[in-house]
């Protein structure tokens, strides 16, 4: 519904076209609301379907829904062919599969301890499955990625094929450049324009006024003082979530799950569009919500608030 109203024409999307950059837009604007509305779907489920692992309907529901979540994911991010969404989104699956590889066979020898060891290997499987079925597409990214990583280092942008790319490389040395005149607080809001106008990179790129890159855009816009403050609060959110999760206050899977997918945004964030306009951080701030929303309470926390 969201890439309805974004878009206005769901014919445009096609998720099942690798030769054009369609899946849901095709940027990372859609691909942070999509694992938004992804995280929103498991809290509501999980906080429905908690139960002891005894009850084994409930957790056999669960296995079902995070089994199509996690290949959902993985699908969209093969087809998408955004390269940061991709590596982010595998990095942040392997630290999520391994969290629950563990938890699963920290278990005993009852019934839950068995379906997750089912569920293990069905994801084993899928993604296999979705690798081979992938493997030509991935296997040419790589090399593609080996030869401009090669010419990024040697510092010959001029030579690199791909004008996302070069753009990108022409932008982060701009906003590193910048950021050294300024280290402590920066040039000011909305500067990246001006600064990229003002700049010697090629006049195909003048126009631009994003980074694609958030981190270094925030330390050139607000330098490391306003860096500081923006990224602790963040980092301050997520340390409470993570206590809670510790102290048994919001279920184990659910914690797990919102925690790979932080990772994730934080690691699309190192290729990602300017701040000003970016989804990402709607994102953010609808993750931040769903922290200390009821849907994370336990049920007695919930009981407790409904008696007062």
């Amino acid at each position: 519904m969201i890439n309805i109203v974004y878009y206005g024409n769901w014919t445009y999307v096609d998720l099942l076209s690798l030769s054009q950059r369609r899946s849901f837009g095709g940027d990372a604007r859609m691909e942070g609301l999509l694992e938004a509305s992804i995280l929103a779907g498991m809290i509501a489920f999980a906080r429905n379907w908690w139960g002891a692992s005894s009850n084994r309907p409930a957790f056999v529901a669960r296995v079902a829904l995070w089994l199509f979540f996690f290949l959902l994911m993985l699908w969209a991010l093969i087809v998408v062919q955004a390269n940061a969404a991709w590596v982010a989104g595998i990095v942040a699956g392997l630290l999520f599969f391994g969290w629950f590889v563990r938890r699963a066979f920290q278990q005993g020898k009852d019934s839950g301890a068995q379906l997750m060891r089912v569920m293990v290997l069905a994801l084993l499987l899928g993604a296999g499955a979705l690798l081979v079925a992938f493997g030509d597409t991935l296997g040419n990214r790589v090399l593609d990625l080996r030869e401009t990583s090669a010419l990024l280092f040697r510092g010959e942008v001029e030579k690199v094929e791909s004008p996302s790319i070069a753009g990108r490389a022409y932008m982060l040395d701009v906003g590193w450049n910048a950021w050294l005149r300024r280290p402590l607080l920066g040039w000011g809001p909305g500067i990246g324009r001006f600064l990229v106008y003002r700049s010697d990179v090629p006049k195909a790129y003048k126009g631009s006024s994003e980074l694609h890159n958030n981190y270094l855009d925030v330390l050139m816009q607000f330098g490391v003082v306003g860096a500081l403050l923006f990224f602790g609060f963040w980092l301050r959110l997520i340390t409470r979530f993570a206590a809670r999760v510790r102290a048994g206050r919001i279920p184990a899977d659910v914690g797990g799950f919102v925690l790979a997918i932080s990772l994730m945004f934080f690691i699309v964030n190192i290729t990602d569009t300017y701040i000003a306009f970016q989804f990402g951080w709607f994102y953010m701030a609808f993750l931040c919500a769903l922290l200390h929303s009821p849907l994370m309470r336990s049920a007695t926390e919930t009981e407790q608030a409904i008696d007062a």
